[in-house]
């Protein structure tokens, strides 16, 4: 029985959770449709790529690009579709032999080994602006558009990366640009994949699960952050004090 019926044969306990538990369900078959195709696309490339080395085409990405992103943007899907699964059954996910459980458990280390996805994600952030350093481009709208592995994904972004990015920010800045752009990298693949001939609902789909991603992490990254350390925090700083007045 493969992932995705496991999930469809739970039943709602209570008629109220019908609703919540179908959209998480719908929710659960997007991230796996979409992990489906990217490895689908993933394994073809690294395929193609050992068939032919020499091919010019297999030097495009001296940078890692393609690769943290392939990484890092499938092995958070494959975590966030575990944990959807988990909400949905409750506490029966927490048995050792339920596939919510081991499927939380067991996607969890790709998230870590070879290189952890944040920093990944930071290294995404810098090649790329590296990258815009060296062509002397500060839009990230145009340089994305003039670059091979985001040229088709950033046009339907137009709005969201038409800004100017300062090349000196902080990591924590880089994190959420990498997941941003990652995933940008992710829809270029997924075009890649519909011009093959894959079904245009479920490439139709991807995009837009996509898209609202990165509409997210955008938002986050663009959003001014005054949050600052504070020294000498433990003094006047215990909530159990006023609780026990």
């Amino acid at each position: 029985m493969s992932y995705l019926e496991h999930v469809w044969i739970i039943e709602a306990p209570q008629p109220s959770f019908v609703l919540d538990r179908v959209l998480v369900r719908i929710s659960i078959a997007a991230d796996m449709t979409l992990l489906r195709m990217l490895s689908v696309t993933y394994c073809a490339k690294r395929s193609h790529k050992a068939l032919y080395p020499r091919e010019p085409s297999c030097v495009k990405d001296l940078n890692g690009i393609e690769a943290n992103a392939t990484k890092s943007v499938v092995t958070d899907m494959m975590q966030d579709a575990a944990q959807s699964l988990l909400q949905l059954v409750g506490a029966k996910g927490y048995r050792l032999d339920h596939i919510a459980g081991r499927a939380t458990v067991d996607s969890r280390p790709f998230q870590i080994f070879e290189g952890s996805n944040d920093i990944l994600y930071q290294q995404i952030s810098e090649a790329v602006l590296k990258l815009m350093r060296q062509a002397k481009e500060t839009n990230l709208l145009q340089f994305l558009r003039g670059y091979d592995l985001t040229a088709r994904a950033s046009d339907y972004l137009k709005g969201l990366l038409d800004f100017e990015v300062d090349l000196k920010i902080p990591q924590r800045k880089l994190v959420n640009l990498g997941k941003a752009l990652g995933r940008i990298v992710t829809m270029e693949m997924v075009l890649k994949l519909g011009d093959r001939g894959f079904r245009s609902d479920l490439i139709a789909n991807g995009l837009s699960m996509l898209q609202h991603e990165v509409t997210g992490l955008l938002s986050t990254y663009q959003a001014e952050s005054r949050i600052l350390a504070v020294n000498d925090y433990e003094r006047d700083g215990s909530w159990l004090a006023l609780v026990t007045r």
